[in-house]
C-alpha cells in the first residue's frame, strides 16, 4: 500500500494573497481529509477571488507519489468551474449560489487506488492553489472488471501503456465514479461496489483527454456479476489522418488560449477529442472503412475563450475540412475579438436571482459568448458590435442551469439583443405540466443510449414559446409550462436514435396536468445512399427528409446529409421507408418503399431524373452496390420496364403487388449472375390503377411504386 499522507489535509500554496484563490480542500465522509478509501463520499472546495468567479479545475495523476505538482505528474482533465453555476464540461457548484466558495460533492468516489493532485487557477487574477490526495482500494471487494487495452504500434510492455484510466459507468441509475489503472502492459482492474453485481456497465477510457491522437471505437458494455468480470479488452488505433492548426484573430495574429474541443466527423458525428494549448491543436481523423474520405468540423467548447473572445460556432464552412486518408491538414481557425456587452437581467417571482444561471449569446456572424449572472442576477456576455445576438439561457445537459421546481418561464427562453442590449427572462410559478417517458423498441440495444444526447423540446406552433427538457435516469421527463397549445418533439444529439412518433402535436396545457406523451425508441442500425442523377439545383436546396410509412406523425422520420455531390446518406432504423426524392416535378412518381430489418445495415438507391424525359443510359459496367430503378416508364401503358444491379450472383425474387398487398404477378425467382438486370412487365390484363414491386435478395428488400394509365 502506497505510504499514506503524514497529514490529514495538506494544502500547498502556489500563489496567495488578498482576493486570490488561496486553498483547495478535499472532503471525504462530510470531514476534511487528505485521503479515503474507494467508495468513500467526495467532494473538494476551493475558494475563487470575486463571487461568481470562475476557476480552471485540473486533476492530475501524482507519478512520483510526492505530494508536489512537478513535471513528472500526469494531466488527466481539466475544465472550468463557476461559483454558483452548474458546470461547463465539468461538475457543477453543489451549492448552486454564487458566495466565493466552490464546493463540488461527487457522491461514492471510486477513482483508481494512486496519489492525485487537485489544482484550481482562479480565471481572474491567475491566482493558484493545489492539494495533496490519495486513494486506497476497498476492503476485499466482491466484483469487479478486468481487461487489457491495447495500442496500436505498441508491443508490451512498454510505458506507453500505463497510467490510461479506464472508467466504469452504470448504464442506468448512478452508482458513483469508478476506474482502475493501466500498467506497462496495458492490464486494468477496476473494483466496483457489491450492487453492481446484476447490472449494465459501460466501459470506456474515462477522460476522453487520454485518448487524443489515438481513435477510440470502443462501445463495452457488460452485464456485470459477482466475482471478476474478465476480457473487458479496449483499443486504440493510430489515426487515418491528422487535422493541425492554430487560432488567430481578425489581423492574424495568434489567440493563445488555453480551450478544448473536437473534430467531428459529419456522416455520423464520431468526436476525435483535442486540446487547445497556447492557441493550437491538433486533432486525429479517422476516416470510415472503404471511403475514399469524410468531411470534418472543427469545434471548441469555449471555456477559454471569454471574455476576450467569441467562441467560433455555427453553421458556416469556415471549420469544415476535407480529410482523406494520409492526410496532415493545416486548418487555421479565425475567432473574432469581443468589444462590448450585452447584459441579462434574471428574476425569480419578481425577485433578482441569486441562484447562478448560464447564459449563450449567439451571431451567425461572430459566433458565441457564455457568462453567468452575479448574485444581483445579473450576466454580462462579451460579444462584438456589427450583428445582432440570439439570448439564450442554458438548461441542457453541458453547462446546464437548474429551474426550480414547478416553475417555467414568462415568454420565450431566448430573446433577439443588439450589443449593449439589456434583456430580461423571468422564472414564474408555472400552470402545467407535461409528462412523458421513452421505450426501446423491442430486441433494441440500450448500449449506445446516452441521456445527456437527448433533449425533449416543447413549444408552440410559431417556436416563439420554447422549453427543453431531459429524461432522467429512468427514462421519464416532465416539463413545466404555461397554458397554452403546443408540439413536443424529441433530439438524440448523438444520432443514435430515431424517436416515433416524430412529435406529439396540439398538446392543449390549461391549469392541468398532461401525462403519456411517450417516444419510443429505434436504434438507427441501417446507412442508406441515395443518389439524385442529374438532378436539377433545387433538388439540394433543401432537407431532404425521409419517415417509415403510416399516419404523420406517428412516424419515424430522419434527415439526409449530402457528401458535397449528389448523394444522401441517411441512417435508418428498421421499419418500412417512404422515400420520395425533392424537386421531382414529372408526372412519373418515383415514390419508393424500402423495407429495412435489424440485419440489414446497407442500402445503395437511385434516383434518375432524365428519365422522366426519356432520356436512358445504358450501364455497361458491374454494380459496386445492389440498387433496384425506378420503372420506366411511369406511367405506362401497357409494358414497362423494371431495372436493378447485382455486385454479386444472389437469389432474386421480382413481383408485383395490388394496392390490397396481394401478389399478381412473379418476374422472375431464381439466381442471376452480377450484372445490371432489366425484366419487363405487361399489363394488358389488369385494371389501371397503383401497384408495387418488389425485388427481394437474401441480404435486401426493395418496393417502389408504379402506376398504369390505359
Amino acid at each position: 500500500m502506497k505510504k499514506l499522507l503524514h497529514t490529514s489535509f495538506v494544502v500547498l500554496f502556489l500563489v496567495a494573497g488578498l482576493n486570490a484563490a488561496t486553498y483547495v480542500k478535499t472532503w471525504v465522509n462530510q470531514s476534511v481529509s487528505g485521503s479515503m478509501q474507494q467508495g468513500d463520499i467526495f467532494a473538494w472546495e476551493y475558494d475563487v477571488s470575486n463571487v461568481g468567479g470562475k476557476a480552471e479545475f485540473s486533476i492530475y495523476l501524482d507519478i512520483n507519489n510526492n505530494k508536489v505538482l512537478d513535471a513528472s505528474d500526469l494531466l488527466l482533465e481539466k475544465f472550468i468551474q463557476v461559483d454558483g453555476g452548474q458546470g461547463n464540461d465539468g461538475p457543477a457548484d453543489s451549492s448552486a449560489t454564487a458566495d466565493g466558495i466552490i464546493y463540488t460533492e461527487l457522491g461514492p468516489f471510486g477513482f483508481a487506488p494512486a496519489d492525485y493532485i487537485f489544482m484550481a487557477i482562479d480565471q481572474d487574477d491567475q491566482s493558484e492553489a493545489a492539494a495533496a490526495f490519495q486513494i486506497s482500494a476497498m476492503d476485499n471487494p466482491t466484483v469487479q472488471i478486468s481487461g487489457t487495452l491495447s495500442i496500436e504500434g505498441v508491443n508490451p510492455p512498454d510505458s506507453k501503456l500505463e497510467n490510461f484510466m479506464i472508467g466504469a459507468q452504470a448504464a442506468q441509475g448512478f452508482m458513483g465514479y469508478w476506474s482502475g489503472l493501466t500498467d506497462e502492459n496495458g492490464n486494468y482492474l477496476i473494483n466496483l461496489p457489491a450492487e453492481a453485481a446484476g447490472s449494465l456497465w459501460q466501459i470506456d477510457l474515462f477522460f476522453d483527454r487520454q485518448a487524443a491522437g489515438y481513435t477510440n471505437d470502443n462501445e463495452n458494455q457488460i452485464l456485470v456479476s459477482s466475482g471478476v468480470n474478465s476480457g473487458n479488452d479496449l483499443f486504440l488505433g493510430l489515426p487515418d489522418a491528422y487535422v493541425y492548426g492554430d487560432l488567430v484573430d481578425e489581423q492574424g495574429d495568434p489567440v493563445v488560449i488555453q480551450d478544448a474541443g473536437a473534430l467531428i466527423r459529419q456522416n455520423d458525428w464520431m468526436e476525435s477529442y483535442f486540446d487547445v494549448i497556447d492557441g493550437h491543436y491538433h486533432a486525429s481523423a479517422a476516416i470510415p472503412e472503404g471511403e475514399a474520405g469524410a468531411w470534418f468540423s472543427v469545434e471548441f467548447w469555449g471555456q477559454g475563450f471569454s471574455p476576450e473572445y467569441l467562441v467560433p460556432s455555427g453553421g458556416d464552412s469556415s471549420r469544415l475540412v476535407y480529410v482523406q486518408p494520409g492526410d496532415s491538414i493545416q486548418k487555421d481557425i479565425m475567432v473574432f475579438t469581443a468589444d462590448t456587452l450585452i447584459f441579462v437581467r434574471m428574476f425569480i417571482n419578481d425577485q433578482p436571482a441569486r441562484q447562478s444561471f448560464q447564459f449563450y449569446a449567439y451571431s451567425d456572424t461572430f459566433g458565441a459568448a457564455y457568462g453567468s449572472n452575479d448574485e444581483s442576477g445579473i450576466a454580462r456576455l462579451a460579444v462584438k458590435k456589427g450583428s445582432g445576438y440570439n439570448v439564450n439561457i442554458v438548461t441542457d445537459s453541458d453547462g446546464s442551469s437548474t429551474i426550480p421546481e414547478g416553475y417555467t418561464f414568462d415568454g420565450p427562453q431566448w430573446q433577439w439583443a443588439e450589443p449593449g442590449d439589456t434583456v430580461t427572462f423571468r422564472l414564474i410559478p408555472a400552470q402545467g405540466l407535461i409528462k412523458g417517458g421513452i421505450v426501446f423498441s423491442p430486441g433494441d440495444p440500450q448500449q449506445f443510449y446516452n441521456l445527456y444526447d437527448i433533449n425533449i423540446t416543447v413549444s408552440d406552433s410559431n417556436w416563439t414559446t420554447t422549453f427543453y427538457s431531459h429524461p432522467d435516469d429512468n427514462f421519464n421527463y416532465r416539463q413545466y409550462v404555461t397554458n397554452g397549445i403546443y408540439n413536443v418533439h424529441f433530439d438524440d444529439w448523438s444520432g443514435n436514435y430515431l424517436a416515433k412518433p416524430a412529435w406529439h402535436e396540439n398538446i392543449k396545457v390549461e391549469n392541468d396536468t398532461i401525462n403519456n406523451l411517450d417516444f419510443e425508441l429505434n436504434y438507427r442500425h441501417a446507412h442508406v445512399q441515395v443518389v439524385l442523377k442529374n438532378a436539377p439545383p433545387e433538388a439540394f436546396w433543401y432537407g431532404f427528409y425521409v419517415n417509415t410509412m403510416g399516419q404523420f406523425p406517428d412516424v419515424y422520420q430522419a434527415e439526409g446529409w449530402s457528401d458535397g455531390d449528389s448523394t444522401y446518406h441517411f441512417q435508418l432504423c428498421d421499419g418500412d421507408w417512404f422515400i420520395e426524392p425533392p424537386a421531382w416535378y414529372s408526372d412519373q412518381d418515383f415514390d419508393t418503399v424500402l423495407t429495412i430489418t435489424n440485419q440489414d445495415s446497407n442500402f445503395y438507391l437511385v434516383f434518375d431524373y432524365n428519365k422522366a424525359t426519356g432520356i436512358s443510359e445504358e450501364k455497361n459496367i458491374l454494380p459496386e452496390k445492389f440498387y433496384v430503378s425506378q420503372n420506366y416508364p411511369n406511367p405506362f401503358n401497357p409494358q414497362t420496364t423494371i431495372e436493378f444491379g447485382l455486385p454479386v450472383q444472389q437469389q432474386v425474387k421480382v413481383e408485383i403487388f395490388d394496392i390490397t398487398g396481394r401478389s399478381i404477378k412473379t418476374l422472375v425467382d431464381g439466381a442471376l449472375n452480377a450484372g445490371i438486370h432489366k425484366f419487363q412487365w405487361n399489363a394488358s390484363g389488369v385494371a389501371s390503377g397503383m401497384y408495387f414491386y418488389r425485388v427481394q435478395t437474401p441480404e435486401h428488400q426493395i418496393m417502389k411504386k408504379l402506376i398504369l394509365l390505359k
